[in-house]
């Protein structure tokens, strides 16, 4: 990765996200950044476990990753997008066997790693990517490619998951 400002703050800050909810660090050994990223195509992300370690692709070229109009900088689906591959990273570590069938049977899935042709959040290990990120943002966010758990659902899978509570949370009248 040849890292630029905006790249740089952007993993800075979800690193950090990692810590500050008292999770360790997903060990990642080589993160790339950019639309052109072999892989990449129609998708914002890609993560891969290789004989060296954990890959990771952001696919996202540095106009979608910061707003340069003097708002908040970073982008919401920037950071989202880097705590979700950054989450496979994290599972991949971290998520036992014991972990996954409780996760699945809780979101009433089927399989962690489902054929192509499974929907995309049938997929276990994407919905629990989806967990792990939306659980980790600095504002709650409604997760509309998981057809939007209730967010009480959502606290819970991500407790299955990480063994802590989410740093983000629920409106009291839910």
């Amino acid at each position: 990765m040849n890292p630029s400002e905006d790249t740089t703050s952007l993993l800075d800050w979800a690193f950090l996200r990692f810590r500050t909810a008292g999770l360790l660090e997903p060990q990642i050994t080589r993160i790339h950044f950019g639309s052109q990223i072999p892989g990449c195509g129609s998708r914002s992300g890609w993560t891969r476990q290789t004989e060296t370690g954990i890959e990771v692709a952001i696919c996202l070229d540095d106009d979608r990753i910061c707003r340069h109009d003097g708002a908040s900088p970073l982008t919401t689906p920037s950071k989202f997008c880097t705590l979700h591959e950054l989450a496979h990273g994290w599972l991949i570590e971290h998520a036992s066997e014991e972990i996954r069938l409780a996760f699945l049977d809780h979101a009433g899935l089927d399989s962690w790693i489902a054929a192509e042709e499974t929907s995309w959040h049938q997929r276990g290990v994407e919905y629990a990517a989806e967990v792990v990120a939306w659980g980790l943002m600095d504002k709650g966010l409604d997760l509309i490619r998981l057809e939007t758990p209730d967010c009480r659902q959502l606290e819970a899978r991500f407790a299955i998951l990480t063994g802590i509570t989410p740093l983000v949370s629920c409106p009291a009248d839910e």
